[in-house]
């Protein structure tokens, strides 16, 4: 007789080797947990994060411990600590959370009043401006270059990136292709119209995502945020409703640092603002659907997405001319109000009308 043995072939034990530390765009620093090299699917990891500061203590971690690796839903493996013997005699001490910034070496450091992160209090910390420039390029949909890169770029702000010369790029990309391609990516977003929000809300306030930054751009413009006194914008800011005490007292206190970048954004000739701009069409899709095409409706001021059609749906937008498959159709043509526009027209539409 035999006896099948049933094993996870996505969980595996190693040993743990130390911690390294990363810095986020609003400086809470992250906890990287570093191990014997470990393979999945064919791909090599060595190590995973940590999380928070929370996590980091709930390990409890020394220098030797076995630990289980797994791997779950495609992305970095998950580490956990197991009860056994080795781990309970392991005579190391258990490490102890970094006492200064990795990246600008700061060692004024805050834990949250949850206790559950741990942040840098030096405002201008580079680790921190390289993962906002980093996050702010990814949202504008700056594509080929990542963190790594924009450490050899070495610019601070969204104005200085915008500002760099193909002189400045071959130095840092000497015999690359890459100068040409940054540039490209640059001069696109100074020339493809974009709406406000869109670019405001990618500079990186703490924790202010692009819909608020839409729902403040309706009501003022940059110009008008930057020249009205503090007191009287945190009182203008709270009366937008979904736009708390909290999120108006961020704005004010980070508006300084991103004053030269909101400046710069002001005066760009592409930026659509919206307080003045025709308000944006409800666009939806049935039987297609193009990424790119959304991105760049957007972008525009458009609500685009694959929701359902309701009374203020403006336009449907369909695989081809004829097409009369599925309820959003049917819908459409039973509301009256609703234009059916093929995905291969809503170019000229987007050039035209929109």
């Amino acid at each position: 007789y035999s006896e099948a043995v049933k094993f996870n072939p996505l969980k595996k034990q190693f040993i743990f080797r130390g911690y390294t530390y990363t810095v986020g765009q609003d400086r809470s620093i992250t906890p990287m947990i570093h191990y014997d090299p470990v393979e999945f699917y064919g791909t090599i990891h060595n190590k995973s994060t940590g999380h928070s500061f929370d996590r980091f203590k709930d390990l409890n971690l020394k220098i030797g411990d076995i630990v289980d690796i797994e791997y779950v839903g495609d992305v970095m493996p998950y580490v956990t600590k197991p009860d056994n013997s080795h781990n309970n005699n392991n005579p190391n001490p258990i490490v102890e959370f970094t006492t200064i910034c990795p990246a600008c070496e700061n060692k004024d450091l805050s834990i949250s009043p949850t206790g559950k992160t741990v942040y840098c209090n030096n405002i201008h910390c580079g680790g921190a401006k390289i993962a906002r420039l980093n996050n702010m390029l990814d949202k504008l949909n700056f594509k080929d270059f990542g963190q790594e890169y924009l450490v050899r770029i070495n610019k601070d702000s969204f104005h200085e990136l915008m500002e760099i010369t193909l002189e400045e790029l071959e130095q840092i990309f000497p015999g690359e292709k890459l100068a040409y391609k940054f540039l490209e990516r640059v001069n696109n977003l100074k020339t493809k119209p974009i709406q406000d929000y869109n670019i405001v809300g990618s500079l990186g306030f703490t924790n202010i995502a692009k819909s608020t930054w839409k729902a403040i751009l309706n009501n003022f413009t940059i110009e008008e945020i930057l020249n009205i006194h503090p007191t009287i914008l945190h009182g203008y800011l709270i009366a937008i409703p979904g736009i708390g005490s909290v999120k108006a007292s961020v704005i004010i206190e980070e508006l300084d640092y991103f004053r030269k970048d909101l400046e710069y954004i002001n005066n760009m000739s592409n930026v659509i603002k919206s307080k003045y701009s025709n308000k944006g069409l409800k666009i939806r899709f049935t039987g297609c659907r193009d990424k790119d095409l959304v991105e760049k409706l957007s972008y525009l001021g458009h609500d685009a997405g694959e929701g359902s059609v309701t009374n203020d749906t403006d336009i449907l937008v369909i695989p081809y001319d004829g097409y009369s498959k599925g309820s959003k159709v049917a819908r459409a043509k039973k509301l009256g109000t609703v234009k059916l526009v093929s995905i291969n027209n809503l170019m000229n539409e987007i050039n035209g009308n929109l």
